[in-house]
């Protein structure tokens, strides 16, 4: 995903407040996800933690069922 994201941010990010973004390669992050970080916090859009948080909310969903 990183080399479209490479060849085609030039079109994407044309305006002069996106100068700062950059774009880099993580073995942790899998095909499909991303994770973005600023100096005011990180979104973990990761597939895998995209994954674990709806199986958490599966989890407390059924577990109510039972009370």
């Amino acid at each position: 995903d990183l080399e479209i994201i490479n060849t085609d941010s030039n079109n994407l990010f044309t305006d002069d407040s996106f100068t700062k973004i950059k774009f880099e390669p993580d073995d942790k992050i899998e095909r499909g996800g991303c994770l973005v970080e600023t100096e005011i916090g990180n979104v973990d859009a990761r597939l895998s933690s995209q994954f674990n948080e709806v199986k958490k909310q599966l989890e407390q969903i059924f577990s109510n069922d039972e009370i």
